[in-house]
């Protein structure tokens, strides 16, 4: 009986513990407890960040990260980051933010009961260079032009100097010739000054910030064309039926036009025709002229003159202006037999410079002031050696279909320099007019 007694007593007090140990009550669910590192590896537009969940409040976390905006305080309602769940370390990576931006951040971690975040730290991104384009280049003359550009980002920093900036080579800088046009975003316009005639440029706009110098896109240009007429000599003018005004110069006893003939009608006011067609200009036997190439930019004709085929130069209604007519052979022979001879000659009667002659045009000094220019040739459809070879034509052509023309050529070869040369009737020449 004694022993039941114990079983039973034993049996209580196990039920007792049991009962004592199912009425504990549950630890309380709190929110979590989370800290924030510091803002690292700041650029333009990222950072890196994140924090420490030192206590899940005794509920699983589900959600970690960081949350950041630039306005303080930011919540998981404005941008975050999803870095994992529970508690320990985590790293954040923040993207797409704005250049030059200042902004709050602060981690956050999520349970059962709530968000929980982390003291605030701020940091500022850092600026990109601006962003601009360039505007299209206008009003080009022989030394100036128009240009200009619009910035349309700031890269989050003041814009301190825009403008213009240009050079000879490709993709010119500020430290190559600028303007300055203020400050700030937006449009600004540009005057382009002290350019050299005749000669190819490139611009573009540029925009400076805290963060460096930014480019728009480069365009080239080129000046209006100019003849480089020798400075220390004094030159006349005359004019033809078109009005066309061209400089004269006296060499010796002779005076020449110091430019290459560009009329369009004889002196009597008929016009000369033009034949454009390669085939048309073959095959004619009447006068006739072009522009080489084709072109009709008027500067580009003022420089170096039309194309004559040899029936408009024999034409009894004369294209040379009154009180002028085409040289002769023997007129040109006078005129290198003055400047020394055919190898001396031919650098005294070009252009001195590689504007309009090719490289290397070594020794012209245009001495005599002919400034003789590289006016190409015609034959049949085909253009021919511009910028090394100019070509023009005697008033006594020769005999048959065959004529002759004094060719005065970049080479150094004297055999190619003011031969003699034979050709057809419908080959297109330049012409010089010599003062009756």
């Amino acid at each position: 009986m004694r022993i039941k007694l114990i079983v039973y007593q034993g049996i209580l007090t196990a039920l007792f513990a049991i009962l004592l140990v199912s009425c504990k009550k549950e630890s309380p669910k709190e929110l979590p407890a989370v800290t924030i590192d510091a803002v690292t590896a700041i650029s333009d537009n990222n950072a890196v960040c994140g924090g420490h969940i030192t206590a899940d409040g005794n509920s699983e976390i589900t959600s970690r990260g960081v949350c950041w905006s630039m306005n303080q305080n930011p919540t998981i309602a404005d941008f975050k980051t999803t870095d994992g769940t529970g508690v320990g370390i985590f790293t954040s990576l923040i993207t797409q933010l704005n250049h030059g931006g200042t902004y709050y951040v602060r981690a956050y971690a999520t349970n059962s009961t709530g968000t929980a975040y982390s003291a605030q730290a701020t940091f500022s991104t850092i600026a990109a260079l601006p962003v601009l384009t360039t505007s299209d280049i206008t009003d080009v003359s022989k030394s100036t032009a128009n240009c200009g550009g619009a910035i349309t980002d700031d890269g989050g920093a003041s814009i301190t100097a825009r403008g213009v900036c240009w050079g000879k080579n490709k993709n010119p800088m500020i430290t190559d010739t600028k303007t300055s046009n203020g400050i700030g975003i937006g449009i600004f316009q540009s005057s382009i000054i002290n350019l050299e005639p005749s000669t190819q440029y490139y611009v573009r706009a540029y925009a400076t910030n805290s963060a460096g110098t930014g480019y728009g896109m480069t365009y080239s240009f080129n000046t209006k064309f100019e003849i480089k007429f020798n400075p220390n000599l004094t030159y006349e003018t005359t004019a033809d039926i078109d009005g066309n005004i061209y400089k004269t110069i006296t060499i010796g006893t002779q005076t020449w036009m110091a430019q290459n003939l560009r009329t369009t009608h004889y002196r009597n006011g008929e016009p000369i025709i033009r034949i454009i067609d390669g085939t048309g200009w073959y095959n004619t036997t009447s006068s006739a002229y072009c522009n080489y190439l084709n072109i009709s930019n008027d500067d580009t004709i003022a420089m170096i003159g039309r194309l004559y085929n040899a029936y408009s130069i024999s034409d009894s209604r004369q294209i040379a202006p009154a009180g002028w007519h085409i040289s002769t052979r023997a007129e040109w022979d006078t005129l290198i037999g003055f400047l020394g001879g055919i190898s001396a000659a031919r650098l005294k009667l070009k252009e001195s410079s590689t504007t309009h002659w090719g490289v290397p045009n070594t020794g012209a000094t245009n001495e005599s002031g002919f400034t003789a220019l590289p006016g190409g040739f015609r034959v049949g459809d085909q253009f021919m050696n511009l910028s090394w070879q100019g070509v023009w034509y005697f008033s006594d052509l020769g005999s048959g279909n065959l004529i002759t023309g004094r060719h005065l050529m970049l080479s150094f070869d004297e055999n190619n320099n003011g031969i003699y040369g034979g050709g057809s009737y419908t080959d297109g020449y330049s012409a010089r007019c010599v003062k009756d």
